[in-house]
């Protein structure tokens, strides 16, 4: 990027996109911020961990033990934060296969570099959020997908490869909101915000999470079934 720094850039989306996404997984409560690595990735990507796991801790006691029995169940730890695979409830297959089908056109369009068919996929906040942060830049970004495209641009393409190569291991929802949790290459665990928008179901976070939250994807020779 030439007229644009990608780190001034990458700073100014962690304090605008996060709001939104800290809004969106707290069904519009407070939020707080952090920054994690997705996918292994060097550019800075918004994670909402601190304000989504406050908001699962909320249905943490009374949704535990189903868990067990779902999806979810291979995301739990023994001893550790829990609060995603338990928060909410499980959803249903249909709800699981159309938020799927949604990350997973998000996902494909990412990796393809297709920044407006991305957008197009992202809740309605996080829209505003980026359209706000291109108009800051006096149209030297042109919305949602110059900002994507300008985030994105020294991110290696291995690194925004599309990682969900199957269905959802599990959708844990609640009031609307929910976390897709899933396994990509190597047997490594991911969870992604969604929330639903009418009868379609919207991202809310820019790149899929690594999980545990905070943890480096691995590596490993083994493929897993992702059928709950």
């Amino acid at each position: 990027m030439s007229a644009i720094s990608i780190s001034k850039l990458s700073a100014a989306l962690a304090l605008s996109a996060l709001a939104a996404l800290a809004l969106t997984a707290c069904g519009g409560g407070g939020s707080s911020t952090s920054s994690t690595q997705a996918q292994g990735s060097t550019a800075t990507t918004t994670t909402p961990a601190a304000a989504t796991t406050k908001a699962a801790q909320t249905s943490h006691s009374s949704s535990g033990s189903s868990a067990k029995q779902e999806g979810s169940a291979s995301f739990r730890v023994k001893v550790g934060d829990n609060s995603i695979p338990d928060f909410g409830s499980e959803a249903t297959t249909a709800e699981r296969k159309i938020a799927g089908a949604a990350l997973a056109t998000y996902l494909r369009a990412r990796s393809n570099g297709d920044w407006s068919a991305a957008c197009s996929y992202l809740l309605p906040t996080v829209r505003t959020q980026l359209e706000k942060l291109a108009g800051a830049y006096k149209g030297k970004l042109k919305g949602c997908a110059g900002v994507l495209a300008a985030l994105e641009a020294h991110t290696p393409p291995v690194v925004r490869a599309d990682a969900l190569g199957h269905s959802l291991a599990a959708l844990r929802i609640k009031d609307g909101h929910g976390f897709a949790l899933y396994y990509g290459p190597h047997n490594q665990k991911y969870v992604m915000p969604m929330s639903e928008e009418g009868s379609a179901w919207k991202v809310g976070q820019l790149a899929p999470i690594a999980y545990p939250l905070g943890s480096q994807p691995q590596g490993s020779s083994s493929q897993p079934s992702t059928s709950p």
